[in-house]
Formats: structure tokens, sequence, C-alpha cells
């Protein structure tokens, strides 16, 4: 600490091997749990030192925004966040990713504390997401409640019913359904944040098929009554599984691991699924067409039955 940096040693012999100077009071040493680098707090001047294992040399630097006295700290389980006290009791906080601790004002009368430095994904991201979650999610309710109880000017199962028989989704009444609940049962678990792989699958199942069956042979734009609404709505409810539903949802309480890269695809993947098995397999194919009544005109013109010959003679028939 005296020294302002850290000492490279050779452990297998025990001797130095060279001095490498990080920062004004170097304190705490923290590796990866990767074995990559190692943290240095410097808490004389307010920043932590990123040293490389493999090359043995400072790669970065993080700077404390406004100052402040990093102390002792650690990594999270899974190695990804770094974390570190200040010089004060005051209640430490993590930061994601990219230490950038600073010293905030602390309420009158007591000492000023190293707090999380605002980050890009932190209380303005998940702001976002709820009224993403929200406004989304209450609108699908909407369209699900249109088809299946005809709230809101919806046509209810027997009109969406006879549409969806237009379009080949046979048996129209029992798709109209389907559809009706994913867009309602989605669209409640988009808005609470609960289950949203599964919501996020429902919807865009519905989204999928809409662009198969209505919308792809017009074309990418609205104007035009293409699917650039519908593919946007896709590729949203991916983004939000990958990202997770934010803070206030029932996910972040109850299954905070229901959300990365691998949910979102399966996500993704499940809706290429459902709209498949919904426009083929489980779909009914068109009845075949019945014989049309005759009319009087064309009863008339018909030959008449007429009495075949017996082939017996007139004398012989007494």
């Amino acid at each position: 600490m005296a020294s302002n940096g850290v000492w490279v040693v050779d452990a297998g012999h025990m001797r130095e091997l060279r001095f490498m100077h990080t920062g004004v009071g170097a304190h705490g040493l923290y590796p990866s749990r990767d074995s990559t680098r190692l943290f240095v707090s410097n808490r004389g001047e307010g920043t932590i030192s990123v040293v490389s294992f493999r090359t043995r040399r400072i790669v970065d630097t993080w700077r404390i925004p406004g100052g402040g006295s990093p102390d002792m700290g650690g990594l999270s389980a899974d190695g990804r966040i770094p974390w570190l006290s200040g010089r004060s009791p005051a209640a430490t906080r993590s930061a994601h990713r990219h230490p950038a601790l600073s010293r905030l004002r602390s309420p009158p009368g007591e000492q000023n504390s190293l707090r999380e430095q605002p980050r890009l994904g932190g209380e303005s991201m998940d702001l976002g997401r709820l009224l993403l979650r929200g406004a989304v999610g209450a609108l699908f309710v909407g369209h699900g409640t249109q088809k299946l109880f005809g709230w809101f000017g919806g046509h209810g199962l027997d009109g969406t019913g006879g549409f969806f028989e237009n379009l080949g989704l046979r048996p129209g009444r029992r798709h109209a359904t389907a559809a009706g609940i994913a867009e309602a049962g989605g669209g409640a678990l988009l808005a609470l944040g609960a289950a949203t792989p599964v919501a996020a699958t429902a919807i865009s199942a519905i989204m999928l098929t809409a662009i198969r069956k209505v919308h792809l042979p017009k074309g990418p734009w609205v104007t035009e009554g293409g699917y650039e609404y519908n593919l946007a709505l896709v590729a949203l409810m991916t983004a939000l599984v990958e990202t997770g539903p934010g803070r206030a949802s029932v996910d972040a309480a109850l299954f905070p691991r229901w959300k990365g890269t691998g949910w979102a695809l399966a996500s993704l993947a499940a809706a290429g699924v459902g709209t498949y098995l919904a426009t083929g397999p489980l779909n009914e194919p068109e009845p075949a067409p019945q014989p049309e009544a005759m009319t009087d005109e064309e009863r008339a013109t018909q030959p008449r039955f007429q009495r075949e010959p017996s082939g017996v003679p007139a004398d012989q028939t007494a």
C-alpha cells in the first residue's frame, strides 16, 4: 500500500520479478473467476487497476467519477460483478460488469460513502421495460377479448371464426378461441412480467401466423398491408426475453433465471413450431364441395323414365 503498487512474484521459486505501479494507496487484490484478470483498488486516488495475468501488464484503469476511496471488496459468485466498499459504515452496492463507483452526498449527519454510479441498464432501463410491458400487454389483452367476447368493438368467436375460415384456418371457431386465449393470456402475463418466455412465445406465434396467412404476400410495409408491425413485435418479444422483464416483475422475484440468449432463442423457436402446428397438422382440410341441387328447369330437361318392352307376345299376357 505504501509503495502504491504490487509486486510480480514467481510463485514456483518464491522470488520477486518486478514491481508494478498501479496507483496511490494500492490496497485490495481481487482475481476474476476465470483467472484472466486482477482488480487492484487504489484507495488513495480513487481508481481500480485491471491487470492481465497473461501479459502481467495493466490493461485498463477505472477511475471513480467525482473521486472516492475504494477499500475492501470482492466478486459475485458468477464472477461477473466486482464490488467494492467505501471507507465508511454506509451500505455497499455492486457495479454491473464495470465498477464505476462514485462518491455521492449522503443525507445530513451521515458520512459520504461509495455508491453505484448510474449506468446503462439500471433504473431507467427497468422503467422502460415496465412501460413497454404495460402498453403492449394491455393491447394484446384487448385483442384477445375482442375475439373471445366481442369486447372493444370485436366480432366475437363467430365473426372471427368466419374470418379465419376464409383464411384457410379450419375450424374457424376453434382457431379463433386459441388465438383469443393466446393473445389475452399472453398479454396478461407480459404486463405482469410473469413467465415472460411463455408470454412471448404465445404472442410471437400469433404474429408469425398473421404474417404467413395475411401479410406476407403484401410485402413488408404496413401502408400496403404488409408485415412490418408483426415482425417488429416478434423482435420485441425476443429481445424482452433476452434482457428479462425488469425488476418490477413477477419473474424478477420468482424466476430470475428465465432470461438470456438461450431462453430468447427457445421462445422464438417454440413460436415457429406453434404457427406450423396451427396451420399444418392441427388444421383441418377444406371440405369437398357438395353437388348443387338441380333447378326446376334443369329437371324438366332430364330424360323421363320409359318402360322397357317385356319381350312377351301380347296374346300370351292374358
